[in-house]
């Protein structure tokens, strides 16, 4: 505020009254009635919220107990099951099971088996493609062929290098001095019989 000609700061103006302010905005509030023409809903009025990873719905429950008729406590198996949670949430789940709900769980686990390991049901589930153990012996028999295809290569190569060594250093033998040398030794074991004859 101006004073004598001067610019004067008011300190009240620094104080607030937040309830005074409260009640001059409630005071400006009209009332409004909503009814089924003036509010308007959409399909995600009624939807369901997502749930988090580590929430388990009724379904997801039961989906659970399945799971461990037929795979016990696979928990990285039955996890797959699922596509929202991982090993250490079925994990945690089979803990508040087993302490709020014991009898299930042992009934589940060493009960009557009414349920048995479906590979396509499973498939059904975590979709994905499994392949026969006829498919997979026929590879493993193809891996161990060629595993022993390049051993082979591998030593004939060294072979054919240790005989090229050796005609480097001794030089490569002469058909003609073999084949002399052989009759040499042929006509030396003659002799060698003759002479023992005549004795």
């Amino acid at each position: 505020q101006i004073i004598d000609g001067e610019i004067v700061l008011d300190a009240r103006s620094l104080q607030v009254d937040r309830h005074a302010r409260a009640a001059r905005e409630a005071g400006e509030m009209e009332e409004h009635e909503e009814n089924e023409f003036t509010n308007h809903t959409t399909s995600a009025t009624y939807l369901r919220r997502k749930m988090k990873a580590g929430q388990w719905s009724d379904e997801d429950t039961e989906k659970f107990y399945h799971a461990l008729r037929m795979f016990g406590t696979d928990f990285e198996t039955i996890s797959r099951m699922f596509h929202d949670k991982t090993r250490k949430h079925v994990k945690l789940k089979f803990n508040r099971e087993e302490r709020s709900n014991s009898a299930a769980i042992r009934a589940a686990l060493v009960g009557e088996k009414t349920v048995g390991m479906s590979i396509d049901e499973y498939k059904q589930y975590t979709g994905q493609e499994y392949e026969t153990a006829e498919a997979i012996y026929a590879q493993q028999k193809k891996a161990e062929e060629e595993f022993e295809a390049r051993q082979k290569a591998i030593a004939d190569e060294k072979a054919e290098e240790l005989r090229k060594k050796k005609e480097a250093l001794f030089g490569a033998p002469d058909a003609d001095d073999a084949g002399t040398g052989s009759k040499k030794g042929r006509r030396g074991r003659g002799k060698r019989a003759k002479s023992g004859a005549v004795g």
